[in-house]
C-alpha cells in the first residue's frame, strides 16, 4: 500500500479554484479596501472616547486587527499547509482559494491604513517607518495577486502575522486598564514570545532557504516567472524583516524574562511597535 494522502494535498489535487480576472480581481481589492475604511470609521465613532493610554484612532486601530489579524493569520497558514504538498510548479504558479484572498486582505487593508497611520498620535519617525512599511508591502503583492505566481511564498511570509497579533493582543489589555500583575499579561507575552521565535526567527531563514533551492534547482520554472526587480527585492525584503525581527525579539525576550522574575510587569509591553513610547510625547493632548 502507498503512502496515505495528506489532507492538504488531496485538497490542492481536488481544488477546482479559478484565480479571478484582472478587472474582477481590482474590483475585490477596491471593495475590500473601502470595507476596512469604512470599519475603522465606524469603529472609531462608536468606540467610547473614555480617558485610555492612546489617542482614540489607536484604539479603534487595536479592536480592528484583534479580528483582521486573526482572519489573515487563518487564510496564510491555510494556504502555505496545502501549496507546500505540491510540485515546483504548484508553489509558484498555483493560486489558491486562502491565498487569493489573504492577498486581497493584505493589500486592502495596509491601502486603508494608510491614514489611519497618519491620524494616529505618534511620532513622524514612527509615521514613517509604517508608510514605509505598507509602500514595500503592496509593492512586493500587488503584482503577484495579479499575476498569481509565487503565492506559496507570499503566504509563507505571511505566516508571521500570527506573532502580530500576540502583539497587539498586548496592547488590547493595555486599553483594557487591566492591572500590570494580571497573569494575562505573562500569557500573551509567552505567546507573543514563541510566536516570535518560530514564525520570523525560524520562519525568515526557511524562506530564504526554500527560495534559494527552488530558484538555483528550477531556474526555469522558477526566476523566468519573475521580473528583474522581483528577483532582487523578493529575497532583500525578507533579510531586512529577519534582521528586524531579531532587533525586536532580542527587546521582546529582555521584557518577558523581566515579567517572568516579576522585575517589571510593564517590561512585557517592550518591542517592535511600543504605543506607549510613540505616546508619551503627546499625552498631554486631548484626544
Amino acid at each position: 500500500m502507498g503512502k496515505p494522502m495528506s489532507c492538504f494535498k488531496k485538497r490542492l489535487l481536488e481544488s477546482d479554484f479559478v484565480k479571478p480576472d484582472a478587472e474582477e480581481t481590482t474590483r475585490h481589492l477596491v471593495l475590500f479596501t473601502t470595507f476596512c475604511a469604512v470599519t475603522m470609521l465606524v469603529l472609531y465613532l462608536i468606540v467610547p472616547k473614555a480617558r485610555a493610554p492612546s489617542c482614540h484612532w489607536q484604539r479603534a486601530d487595536l479592536i480592528f486587527n484583534s479580528l483582521f489579524l486573526a482572519l489573515l493569520s487563518y487564510l496564510a497558514f491555510d494556504a502555505t499547509l496545502v501549496l507546500n504538498n505540491g510540485t515546483v510548479e504548484q508553489r509558484w504558479t498555483t493560486v489558491t482559494e486562502s491565498s487569493y484572498w489573504f492577498e486581497v486582505m493584505y493589500i486592502g487593508m495596509n491601502l486603508s491604513h494608510v491614514p489611519v497611520t497618519l491620524l494616529k498620535k505618534q511620532s513622524l519617525t514612527y509615521k514613517l517607518q509604517m508608510m514605509a512599511h505598507h509602500a514595500l508591502s503592496i509593492g512586493c503583492y500587488v503584482r503577484t495577486l495579479f499575476t498569481g505566481v509565487g503565492h506559496f511564498y507570499v503566504t509563507l511570509d505571511g505566516c508571521c502575522e500570527l506573532s502580530t497579533f500576540f502583539l497587539n493582543l498586548l496592547f488590547v489589555l493595555k486599553e483594557l486598564n487591566l492591572p500590570m500583575s494580571h497573569p494575562a499579561y505573562v500569557v500573551a507575552g509567552g505567546l507573543l514570545w514563541l510566536s516570535y521565535l518560530v514564525l520570523r526567527i525560524v520562519l525568515f531563514p526557511t524562506w530564504l532557504m526554500m527560495w534559494t533551492e527552488d530558484v538555483t534547482i528550477h531556474p526555469d520554472k522558477t526566476l523566468a516567472l519573475l521580473t528583474p526587480l522581483e528577483k532582487v527585492v523578493f529575497p532583500f525584503t525578507n533579510v531586512v524583516l529577519f534582521a528586524l525581527s531579531c532587533v525586536w525579539f532580542a527587546a521582546i525576550s529582555r521584557g518577558f524574562v523581566k515579567a517572568l522574575t516579576g522585575k517589571s510587569a510593564e517590561a512585557l509591553k517592550e518591542g517592535p511597535m511600543d504605543a506607549d513610547r510613540e505616546a508619551e510625547t503627546s499625552k498631554q493632548k486631548p484626544n
